[in-house]
């Protein structure tokens, strides 16, 4: 490796010999980590409105077991 006038060196990336563009496979690597970042907040946020739904349905069944205890025939 020879250093250029401007301080920098020719670097190849190549994997199995087969020179790859580096800034294709960065943007590639990128593009992945965006994917299963997104995917793994879409499953989070999922979960905790699971969750909260089925608190709601907790404590809706709460009201209708009190309302039906509580409940006067006023006929």
């Amino acid at each position: 490796m020879t250093c250029e006038d401007d301080g920098c060196r020719d670097v190849k990336f190549s994997v199995g010999g087969v020179e790859l563009d580096f800034e294709k496979v960065i943007k590639a690597i990128e593009q992945n980590f965006d994917i299963a970042i997104e995917e793994r907040a879409r499953k989070i946020v999922n979960e905790k409105f699971d969750n909260l739904l089925n608190i709601i349905d907790d404590v809706t069944e709460r009201v209708s077991d009190q309302t039906e205890m509580f409940k006067y025939n006023w006929e």
